[in-house]
């Protein structure tokens, strides 16, 4: 059953026409879906990932290198470094605004519309690229990943790009060496942008040696080892970055922060991040069959329909389906042991299965001519709309627009004590600076239990990157004060807070829906409201900003009889 659709003549012309109009539709719908004010995502989740992405790009920009500066020292980032780069020009082309790196995921998306749109047109014709390309515009999980400071639309936009120049060369019979290493290097390149995109490889260097050019076994070997060799070509760059970043080629930030692992027990047992009770094997089934965000069941079908036509279908589309078929193996094979289960992991598969079920609807429309492409348009608005592909990446906690709201009610020199993380708290309410000055110290942080990267440096004594000539880690100590250690007594707390009165500086405290993430953080502030009178400053939905305006009527009572010292407040309007 041959996938294309006759394109010749008048007939051809219009299927061209509609092909150039989906593709167009489907631009417009992934940037109108896509598209997110930086605003909405300011608060970079999922962290530490989006939180890690934009304060590398941070780093860029003050001069630091993709680095995180916590405590005022730098530590080396758990990703590579190339999604940090195009955010760093993002937000300098938008003044250094919190979120602007979506962006980079909105573009991403775009170029994955028009990769699918490609591999679909040259496997099965412009009917093919038409589904190809709608599929993968209204996928819910492309559309929600797109609206994130994130690598894994941009990653996946990147191999797409890789595939496309991979069976392209296949479908021309280009059997020039300088092409293999070429793309090989490419394809190593892509570990700069995240390095799971590497499970193409497989698959990029099995199409240059089993692509449908015809050749002995003797020039297969030698197109797959020259590919194969420029895929080592193109690792050198992230093996320099890692051996100077994390001391050996080999060594990865997920090796300094603790943040991976695998074991053959998850193919039998819930990894962590887990939503149900479906071992690895079993949930990327369930996706990869329509049961998730990925695409629809029908979508899936249609996906087994152009495995089906490419048995007896033309070369272009069985190369197209033997490379899906080992990405997937690929993609698999590194997913299932992974301590962590999360359907994202699959998007990178994403326009290969679409340009797969664009050719499988062009194979059925070609015998029966049903209008497949409207109706599979539609079906992808009532299954986006089913699914909610709108709702944010976590649950929204709206933390950066909390923390303006403080900065615009609290005095320039005032001592806050709030859960955040040290990164939004520089950005936001020390306006992006670390430094101290004489005639102003800036805003002074007393953390609330310890935030992700913190307490990952104490627990595993994770180490900075080597100080630079003229490095001051004193300044930015400045502002953090954790006078606050995890398990302290609340006693010992008031007292803290006593202390920080002592210095004539006005005292907050901030409460929020995210204190539950500290055990401590009930007791503290029960003994914070009895010890202290606590005046209302400021509001938005559940966070509340108090003014910590001295002692208790009642504790100040018994200082008196007991002839105590009682810390005198200044008085700050709220």
């Amino acid at each position: 059953m041959d996938a294309r659709i006759d394109t010749g003549g008048a007939t051809g012309r219009r299927a061209r026409a509609r092909a150039g109009a989906a593709l167009v539709a489907a631009f417009a719908a992934a940037f109108l879906l896509g598209r997110v004010s930086p605003a909405e995502v300011a608060d970079l989740k999922p962290r530490p990932d989006a939180l890690e992405y934009e304060e590398a790009a941070r780093g860029l920009l003050r001069g630091d290198g993709a680095s995180l500066r916590i405590e005022g020292r730098r530590f080396a980032p758990r990703y590579p470094p190339a999604m940090s780069w195009a955010v760093a020009a993002a937000l300098r082309a938008t003044g250094n605004e919190p979120g602007a790196g979506a962006v980079v995921a909105l573009t991403g998306a775009l170029v994955s519309v028009a990769a699918a749109w490609m591999l679909a047109a040259g496997a099965g014709g412009p009917v093919a690229a038409a589904v190809a390309a709608l599929v993968v515009a209204f996928s819910p999980l492309h559309v929600r990943w797109s609206r994130a400071v994130m690598a894994d639309v941009p990653s996946t936009a990147a191999c797409a790009l890789v595939g496309l120049w991979s069976l392209r060369r296949a479908a021309r019979d280009d059997r020039s060496a300088a092409g293999d290493v070429a793309v090989g290097v490419a394809t190593g390149l892509l570990s700069l942008l995240r390095l799971a995109s590497l499970a193409i490889a497989p698959a990029v260097v099995a199409t240059a040696a089993l692509g449908h050019a015809p050749g002995g076994v003797r020039q297969r070997v030698e197109r797959a080892a020259r590919t194969a060799v420029g895929v080592a070509a193109g690792l050198l760059p992230l093996a320099v970055h890692q051996a100077r970043t994390y001391g050996a080629p080999w060594r990865t930030g997920y090796g300094l922060w603790h943040g991976s692992g695998f074991s053959v027990d998850f193919a039998t047992r819930p990894a962590f991040g887990a939503t149900g009770e479906l071992a690895n094997p079993a949930f990327y089934a369930k996706v990869l069959a329509g049961g998730g965000d990925l695409h629809p069941w029908p979508v899936a079908l249609l996906a087994a329909a152009g495995l089906f036509a490419a048995v007896r279908g033309p070369a272009a589309l069985r190369s197209l389906a033997f490379f899906s078929a080992i990405l997937l193996v690929s993609l698999l094979a590194l997913h299932v042991p992974f301590f962590w289960q999360w359907d994202r992991f699959l998007l990178p598969a994403l326009p290969f299965l679409a340009a797969l079920a664009g050719c499988g609807a062009a194979a059925i429309a070609s015998r029966t001519r049903l209008h497949l492409p409207a109706a599979l348009l539609l079906l992808r608005l009532a299954t986006l709309a089913w699914r909610g592909a709108w709702r944010p990446i976590e649950d929204a906690s709206t933390e950066s627009a909390w923390l303006r709201t403080i900065d615009a009610a609290l005095p320039p020199d005032a001592v806050l004590l709030v859960r955040t993380d040290p990164f939004h708290f520089r950005e936001i309410l020390r306006d992006g600076r670390d430094e101290a000055t004489v005639s102003a110290p800036g805003r002074t942080w007393v953390p609330l239990g310890l935030d992700v990267h913190r307490a990952a440096i104490r627990l595993w004594s994770v180490a900075p990157l080597p100080a630079r000539a003229g490095e001051d880690a004193g300044d930015a100590g400045r502002w953090t004060r954790d006078v606050l250690a995890p398990g302290l007594a609340p006693a010992d707390a008031s007292k803290a807070i006593a202390a920080l009165l002592d210095e004539r500086r006005p005292v907050y405290v901030a409460t929020s829906p995210r204190d539950f993430e500290v055990p401590e953080a009930p007791a503290l502030f029960g003994r914070l409201l009895g010890d202290f009178t606590l005046e209302p400053s400021t509001a938005l939905g559940e966070w509340h900003l108090w003014r910590v305006a001295g002692p208790s009527p009642a504790r100040a009572a018994e200082a008196s009889v007991a002839g105590g010292h009682v810390p005198e407040a200044r008085r700050i309007p709220p």
